[in-house]
């Protein structure tokens, strides 16, 4: 049966301790219509209407949907501030595409948003094979050796940035490591 047929079929006493039971697993209020809803077809295999478990929980439990309300999970958002060209570059692997043999890693600019290399590696979690990619982009790039401009207060190293930004990973060490040794 089709949820519609089921709510009209089922006692109102029957549909209405299905919500409350669910209800009563929630003593914080954080679950909304839909998992609620969920979560009865998941314990009793009954699917009721999203209108009928909403306008309980409308009845029972008002201040749950002042809790979740829209304002509540809006994200704080900053602009981007970059210095320019090569200022920060943002590495990163990416996994996804590791079970059909496929690990990525990437490098991109923060100021242009330009890719600056992308590569298939054998294994995008050996920080040797990372470092190595990281060093070429540098040295490809031209790096601390090649002329530099003064901007302002600040100098850019064309093909070297400023900051490095990455994950937390283990395969990312080396790559602090040459370049804090290489700034």
């Amino acid at each position: 049966l089709g949820s519609g047929q089921l709510t009209r079929l089922l006692p109102g006493s029957t549909k209405w301790q299905l919500v409350l039971d669910q209800l009563a697993r929630d003593p914080l209020h954080r679950r909304g219509p839909r998992l609620v809803r969920e979560a009865i077809v998941a314990d009793t295999g009954h699917l009721l209407t999203r209108k009928y478990v909403m306008d309980e929980m409308r009845q029972h439990e008002s201040d749950g949907f002042a809790q979740r309300g829209l304002s509540k999970k809006k994200i704080s958002r900053q602009p981007l501030v970059s210095l320019g060209p090569h200022h920060q570059w943002s590495g990163d692997g990416h996994d996804k595409l590791s079970k059909i043999g496929f690990p990525i890693w990437a490098i991109r600019d923060q100021w242009s948003g330009k890719w600056l290399g992308m590569w298939v590696v054998p294994n995008n979690r050996l920080k040797t094979s990372i470092a190595y990619l990281y060093l070429s982009l540098v040295h490809e790039l031209g790096g601390m050796f090649c002329e530099s401009i003064q901007v302002a207060w600040f100098i850019i190293y064309l093909g070297m940035p400023l900051q490095t930004t990455t994950d937390c990973g283990s395969e990312t060490t080396e790559v602090y490591c040459f370049a804090t040794a290489l700034r």
